[in-house]
C-alpha cells in the first residue's frame, strides 16, 4: 500500500532483485480500472485552512476482502509525503460487502501540520492544543491515523458523507437483483430453512449448552472427554458485579481426588477478586461420581467496553443473490447468508437470468441449496464454538475441526434436505 505513489511515479523504476539467483523483476503498481464517482475538495470542520480532496471510483468487479495494509480496495489516506492507510472510514463499512466495489484516495496535507505541531510542542515541553491532543499518526507507522483524534473524526465524517451513499446504492442494486431471482416457492422454502437453521444453532451452540447445564457434565459434552470442566470457561463481567464459577471433576478419570480435597483459586490480575482462596470439592448433588467446587469472582474495575452479542442463529436470513463470489458458493454478511447465483455449480442448475432462473423448482437445485446452506451453517456454528471454547481447540488439528464439522452436518443436513425436497425420491 505504502509503495503505490513510488510505483506510479513515471520518474522511478522499482526492481526486486534476487542476488542468489541473479534474477530481477520490475515491480509495477496494480492497474485498477473503474469509473470515477466522486472527485471533490472540502474543508475539514473545526480546522480553518485544513482542506482535503477525495476521489472515489467504482471498480468493474468487487475487491477481495484483504488486510488493510495489502488490499487493493479502500480509500488511501495521504498527507503531503506519504500514504498512511487504506480505509473505508467506519468499522461497519469495513465489514460491508457492498463497500468492496470502491477504491480511491483522500489527500490532506494538514495531517503533516498537526503531526509537526504536536512533535514540536512535545520537544519544547509545551502542552498540546485541545484540537490536537495526541499524535495524529501511529508513531510506529503500523495502524495509520489515530482513531479518536478530533481531526481524524472530523475528516472521516466528511469522507463518509460522500462514500456512504455509494455503498447504499450498491446494496439497493443487489437487493433488486435478489428479489428478481427468488420465486415465491423458493422464498417459502428458504424461510423454512431460516427457522430450522436458527433453531439448530441455538440448540448446538456452546453457550446454550452451558445455559442448560451449568456444570456441563452431560454425556457428549467436553466433560466426558477431558474428565473436568470449568464453567464458564471465560466471562465478560460488569464492574462491581460477581460471576459464579464451577469446576466439575470426574472421579472415574481422576480417582485420586476425593470429597473434601481443596482447590486453590488465584486471580492473576488485580482487576478481579475471588470470594475464596481455597474451595473444597463436594459430591455433585445430581451426578454420581462427580465432584464440584463453586466460588464467585467479582470485577473491581473495568478493563474493556462490554457489548451484548446476539445468541447463535438470532435474526438469521438466507438469500439467493445474483452475485459471483469466485471460489465461494456463499458468504456471511453479519447474520445474512448469501448464496451466489453466478457460481458455476449453482448456475448450472438454477439457470440463467435470461430464462428467469427457471431451474429453481428442479430437485437438483433444491438439494444443492440444502447442501450449501448446511455447509455454511455448520461452518459458522463451529467457528462460534471454537471462539467460545478456545482452550478446547488450543492443540486441535484439521482432523478435530473436520470431525466436529461433520458431526454438525450429520445433524442438520437431513433436516435441510427434507425441507428443500419433502417429496423424497
Amino acid at each position: 500500500m505504502a509503495l503505490r505513489d513510488i510505483l506510479t511515479d513515471p520518474r522511478r523504476k522499482v526492481t526486486l532483485r534476487d542476488s542468489s539467483r541473479h534474477k530481477a523483476v520490475e515491480l509495477r503498481a496494480p492497474a485498477l480500472g473503474g469509473k470515477e464517482r466522486v472527485s471533490e475538495s472540502f474543508e475539514v470542520p473545526g480546522y480553518p485552512g485544513a482542506n482535503a480532496k477525495l476521489v472515489i471510483a467504482r471498480a468493474g468487479t468487487p475487491f477481495e476482502r484483504e488486510p488493510g495494509r495489502f488490499r487493493l480496495g479502500g480509500i488511501l489516506v495521504k498527507s503531503r509525503h506519504a500514504i498512511h492507510e487504506s480505509t473505508y472510514f467506519d468499522p461497519d463499512l469495513e465489514s460491508n460487502p457492498h463497500a468492496l466495489w470502491f477504491y480511491g484516495r483522500l489527500v490532506c496535507p494538514y495531517i503533516d501540520d498537526l503531526w509537526n505541531d504536536f512533535d514540536n510542542r512535545f520537544e519544547a515541553g509545551v502542552p498540546p492544543e485541545p484540537n490536537n491532543p495526541v499524535p495524529i499518526l501511529d508513531p510506529s507507522r503500523q495502524t495509520g491515523l489515530t482513531r479518536g483524534h478530533p481531526f481524524v473524526t472530523a475528516l472521516f465524517r466528511e469522507a463518509l458523507k460522500r462514500l456512504r451513499p455509494l455503498v447504499e446504492e450498491e446494496r439497493q442494486r443487489e437487493e433488486r437483483q435478489r428479489a428478481a431471482i427468488e420465486s415465491d416457492a423458493t422464498r417459502k422454502r428458504l424461510n423454512a430453512l431460516e427457522k430450522a437453521a436458527a433453531k439448530f444453532m441455538q440448540e448446538f451452540g456452546e453457550e446454550e449448552e452451558t445455559a442448560r447445564d451449568p456444570d456441563n457434565t452431560q454425556v457428549g459434552s467436553h466433560f466426558t472427554t477431558r474428565g473436568y470442566v470449568l464453567s464458564p470457561p471465560f466471562a465478560q463481567m460488569v464492574r462491581e458485579h460477581s460471576q459464579r464459577f464451577t469446576l466439575a471433576v470426574s472421579q472415574e478419570v481422576f480417582p485420586e481426588f476425593e470429597a473434601g480435597a481443596n482447590v486453590q483459586i488465584e486471580c492473576v490480575t488485580p482487576e478481579i477478586t475471588s470470594d475464596r482462596r481455597f474451595v473444597g470439592l463436594q459430591p455433585h448433588p445430581q451426578q454420581d461420581g462427580v465432584l464440584r467446587a463453586v466460588w464467585n469472582v467479582k470485577a473491581l474495575q473495568a478493563t474493556a467496553e462490554l457489548q451484548a452479542a446476539p445468541s447463535p442463529g438470532a435474526g438469521l436470513k438466507i438469500q439467493l443473490e445474483d452475485i459471483d463470489l469466485k471460489h465461494q458458493r456463499s458468504r456471511w454478511r453479519q447474520n445474512v447468508l448469501e448464496i451466489a447465483a453466478r457460481h458455476a455449480s449453482v448456475a448450472r442448475y438454477l439457470g440463467s437470468k435470461a430464462s428467469g432462473f427457471a431451474g429453481q423448482e428442479t430437485k437438483h437445485f433444491r438439494l444443492l441449496v440444502a447442501e450449501v446452506v448446511a455447509d455454511a451453517i455448520c461452518y459458522k456454528l463451529l467457528a462460534q464454538n471454537i471462539q467460545a471454547n478456545r482452550e478446547d481447540y488450543e492443540h486441535a488439528d484439521w482432523d478435530q475441526y473436520y470431525a466436529d464439522y461433520s458431526k454438525y452436518m450429520s445433524q442438520f443436513l437431513p433436516v435441510a434436505h427434507k425441507l428443500q425436497c419433502p417429496e423424497g425420491t
